[in-house]
């Protein structure tokens, strides 16, 4: 298998403190890891400091995914700070999922990301590198916000 080859497959964390590790000692670099589902399962996501989406929220979510609403694997939560300070919109997965899909050096397509919050692509979690800033543009007045801190999950996806 050559390099190109090796880094489309997904590193994978196999156990609680594999997980625990990877939190207490941050990469240089944010990472996206697939959870093997017996890890998974024995996991309960993080809700303190999150609000939970309205169903208004997820609707535009599944829209913009071109998915039902049903078969989003709910709820879905987001860090409570996360706020636009231009238009003052409680930031939601839709506007971190059409950052990640409509820049350049994106790595993802609207499919896959439909694929994974719709439960048919496994558990995944984003692990924040020791820089954890991160640029999101809000979908309402797309205004690019700079945090350090941005939470959210549903039940099969984490952004840590």
């Amino acid at each position: 298998m050559n390099e190109k080859d090796n880094r489309k497959k997904p590193k994978v964390i196999t156990s609680k403190e594999q997980l625990i590790s990877l939190l207490e000692n941050r990469p240089n670099y944010t990472e996206t890891w697939l959870v093997n589902s017996s890890v998974a399962e024995n996991l309960q996501p993080k809700t303190d400091g999150m609000r939970k989406m309205t169903q208004e929220e997820v609707s535009e979510l599944a829209q913009y995914l071109n998915v039902k609403e049903d078969d989003l694997e709910q709820p879905f939560y987001v860090d409570e700070r996360l706020v636009c300070p231009d238009c003052n919109r409680s930031l939601t997965f839709l506007d971190f999922i059409k950052t990640a899909t409509k820049t350049e050096e994106s790595f993802h397509s609207k499919g896959l990301i439909a694929d994974i919050l719709c439960g048919r692509n496994g558990y995944w979690i984003t692990v924040g590198g020791k820089n954890m800033k991160r640029t999101v543009f809000c979908a309402n007045c797309k205004h690019g916000i700079t945090y350090t801190t941005h939470n959210y999950n549903n039940s099969r996806y984490a952004y840590a």
